[in-house]
């Protein structure tokens, strides 16, 4: 009877004790859930709350970027005009030139020189480099006969009635008569698409305009050519036909 009693005695304290312990528990939820949120972390380099991570940039913008590359090559293969044509258009002063035209007259040191030798004389037909390269060979030989034209007036003139200086123009009429034998034959080898033989003449005849003034400068005599633009611009179409020989195929 007494082992009972003492069983009984210790089952209600065990009982007591855990009905007195709920409110502490109970006390310590409520505490915890009022207690203020933690301040945000702030960055010890900008002042600023950290922000998110900044993201890579899509691939959506890779995409458009990658669109606009092939655009611009797209754009390269077009009829592209070359680089400056505002300038020769503007110094030619034709509106509607074909841009064939003005694409080989890219090529050369002169564009502008290079159509505004061309465009009056022209054939009709496809303007490509075989027709463009004959037209201005054809502007060579012209200006190579204004050439003998001068040195045939100047013959008389009293500052070169001196023997040397009738040498050095005969000598120069001589070479000019060989200018127009190699035009004669870079027009043919423009026909037969013979760039080898082209380039042969057409350095030919830029070698010989230059032996004419040497003359000049041998001798110790001022050079009647040094205030002459037709002979300037004979090299300068000289030098352009050479830089279109490269096209003829």
């Amino acid at each position: 009877m007494d082992a009972k009693k003492t069983i009984l005695l210790f089952l209600f304290l065990s009982f007591t004790g855990h009905v007195l312990s709920l409110p502490r528990f109970f006390n310590h939820v409520s505490s915890s859930s009022n207690a203020p949120a933690p301040a945000p972390v702030v960055s010890s380099i900008a002042g600023v709350p950290n922000a998110a991570p900044a993201k890579s940039p899509s691939s959506e913008a890779a995409v458009n970027v990658e669109s606009k590359t092939i655009t611009l090559e797209s754009s390269s293969e077009s009829n592209v005009l070359p680089l400056g044509l505002d300038q020769v258009l503007s110094q030619v002063g034709v509106a509607n030139v074909d841009p064939t035209l003005l694409k080989i007259c890219g090529v050369t040191d002169d564009p502008a020189l290079c159509a505004n030798s061309i465009l009056p004389t022209i054939k009709a037909g496809p303007v490509d480099p075989v027709n463009v390269l004959e037209t201005e060979i054809e502007a060579c030989t012209n200006e190579t006969t204004k050439v003998v034209a001068y040195i045939d007036t100047i013959v008389n003139d009293p500052k070169y009635s001196s023997p040397m200086a009738r040498d050095a123009l005969d000598a120069c009429k001589e070479t000019y008569s060989d200018i127009r034998d190699s035009l004669k034959d870079a027009k043919k080898a423009v026909d037969g698409h013979d760039v080898g033989t082209l380039s042969t003449m057409l350095s030919a005849v830029i070698t010989d305009i230059g032996t004419c003034d040497d003359g000049f400068v041998e001798m110790e005599i001022p050079s009647p050519f040094e205030l002459f633009d037709v002979r300037t611009k004979l090299d300068k179409l000289a030098g352009i036909c050479l830089s279109m020989a490269k096209l003829v195929n």
